[in-house]
């Protein structure tokens, strides 16, 4: 989606400015098709925790997810301490992160992209791609 491909290039600035810290930017995709995934997410070179839910909506509905991009704040034992966090383009965002405590955070965006809704975008970690399909 437009909305999702436009937080992109914010999110690999928030990616660069935690590089290092305590935290962990993941993405997971509710693509209809994981191949459309898979390809969108080599095409952007988007490195880090890429995750695909593989039909799987349970997730989204567990998170009463209206929409998307969708953009959480997880502490490291799986509490959600923002469930609707500001994009990354939101200054917001940057601020939040950077009065959080140094234990490890996953920041986790729900997101799709492409032209039949499906595709990626959203945070990772670092240079290592990870990627898992739910289900």
């Amino acid at each position: 989606c437009g909305p999702c491909n436009a937080e992109i290039p914010h999110l690999k600035k928030l990616e660069e400015e935690f590089e290092g810290r305590n935290i962990c930017f993941v993405s997971i995709s509710c693509d209809d098709s994981q191949k459309a995934w898979e390809r969108f997410v080599q095409a952007k070179q988007l490195g880090g925790i890429q995750l695909h839910m593989g039909g799987d909506k349970s997730f989204m509905e567990a998170i009463r997810c209206k929409g998307i991009p969708r953009f959480m704040l997880i502490d490291q034992d799986g509490k959600f301490l923002n469930a609707n966090m500001p994009r990354p383009s939101d200054g917001k965002t940057l601020e939040i992160l950077n009065t959080l405590p140094a234990y490890r955070l996953t920041a986790c965006a729900l997101c799709t992209r492409t032209s039949s809704s499906a595709g990626m975008s959203g945070f990772y970690l670092g240079g290592n791609s990870f990627s898992y399909t739910f289900g």
